[in-house]
């Protein structure tokens, strides 16, 4: 299988096919506001050097691959550098609707998805056509306040350490040198990746709505980041007091984000870009 995949993969980028025995099957594109993901065919295998190939011929931001387990799902996620992560807000409910799209879990109906952090609760609201709306129940494992990060290694910038089974690193949404500082080197260096940790940068709107720009480890900058949504909409909601439900705006579109104690609520659309 992973020999095909390389074949195709060197043979037309944008479009995969996979050939398994008697049929062939799609490999499946969806979108999260501009966050990509590639989905693998159930129980397939995948090695790192391929996920790179596959994302970086197709435009993606990363590869999921589901498997059936009894009754449930469960879901291994890769990020564009190959590298496997253990928990993505858009990536499970991307999966989530592709389930709806194979008719495996029915639309108003909530139900978990093991991923390598943890189950997720995800529910697939509705969808007309290629269009999907999807929520997922994250969980807030720790935040540290006044937490220094160094860009690069180097720079030291004070925010916010929240984990959700992965690290995010958000500044503080009220230093605007700490912001300057970030935005001077993204604009320098545009396609940078940190690695330790997914970065944010998080702006007040109003009283409702926060901004956020996102650069994910593993990927780079983003057009928007689920987990890294529930973050952000966790420290605005604990720390400078925004109510529980928060509009999150990203350079690719718009989340709704509810937060209850430690754990948060994200939902929003999922669109089927590509396959059959």
């Amino acid at each position: 299988m992973r020999a095909v995949i390389r074949a195709i993969i060197g043979l037309c980028p944008g479009f995969v096919r996979v050939i398994q025995a008697h049929r062939s099957i799609l490999v499946k594109k969806y979108s999260a506001l501009g966050n990509r993901y590639w989905v693998l065919p159930f129980e397939d295998s995948i090695q790192g050097g391929d996920v790179v190939r596959l994302c970086s011929g197709a435009a993606s931001d990363g590869v999921l691959i589901g498997a059936r387990v009894c009754e449930n799902f469960s879901l291994r996620i890769f990020n564009a550098d190959g590298s496997e992560a253990k928990i993505s807000g858009n990536g499970t409910r991307i999966f989530a609707a592709h389930l709806a799209r194979l008719g495996h879990v029915a639309t108003g109906t909530a139900f978990p998805i093991m991923t390598p952090h943890g189950n997720v609760l995800c529910t697939v609201h509705r969808f007309t056509g290629q269009n999907y709306d999807v929520s997922a129940d994250l969980e807030i494992c720790s935040c540290e306040t006044a937490y220094t990060w160094h860009l690069d290694g180097k720079t030291p910038l004070m925010g916010y350490r929240v984990d959700l089974g992965n690290p995010h690193f958000i500044l503080s949404p009220d230093d605007s040198r700490a912001h300057a500082t970030l935005l001077k080197h993204v604009a320098q260096s545009p396609n940078w990746v940190p690695t330790a940790a997914n970065v944010h940068l998080l702006q007040m709107v109003d009283a409702r709505n926060i901004f956020v720009r996102s650069w994910e480890r593993g990927v780079g900058p983003t057009a928007s980041c689920g987990s890294g949504a529930c973050g952000c909409a966790f420290v605005a909601h604990h720390f400078y007091g925004y109510r529980a439900a928060i509009g999150v705006h990203m350079p690719g579109g718009d989340l709704g984000v509810k937060v209850f104690g430690r754990r948060v609520t994200i939902r929003g659309p999922i669109k089927f870009e590509q396959g059959m």
